[in-house]
């Protein structure tokens, strides 16, 4: 039992993410309006109106929305990676120190101030050869 139940959530989820919901909503949509419309105008005109799309029903406009919502939604996420992909690309940022005594670390300017040495350098070893 808890295998048809993981293989039904599996399919569920499969079958959301292709979008398929919409299609069950939109043809519930579309049943309901043929149903509604054949009564008044008869079967082939409101067939020819409900698949027109220049009179869409309540439930067809929800469908749209949402629909324009996902495409707007997977837009902003692949911009939004596609930026995080340039961004990988690119240098480290560098700082450039500026001007005046922020131009030169501390460190330095206090090695650059220290006092010669006194001693001699050393002598250098012998070379063979």
């Amino acid at each position: 039992m808890q295998q048809i139940a993981k293989r039904l959530i599996i399919l569920c989820c499969a079958l959301y993410l292709s979008g398929l919901h919409w299609l069950v909503v939109q043809t519930v949509a579309w049943t309901g309006m043929l149903v509604e419309r054949a009564e008044r105008v008869g079967i082939v005109e409101a067939a020819r109106s409900t698949f027109d799309g220049k009179s869409p029903c309540s439930l067809c406009r929800v469908v749209d929305g949402g629909r324009a919502k996902e495409k707007e939604q997977k837009a902003a996420a692949m911009a939004l990676d596609d930026f995080a992909k340039i961004q990988c690309l690119m240098p480290p940022r560098m700082e450039v120190p500026g001007r005046g005594e922020d131009a030169v670390p501390r460190q330095v300017l206090s090695a650059m101030s220290a006092e010669p040495r006194a001693d001699a350098p050393g002598v250098p070893p012998p070379r063979i050869g």
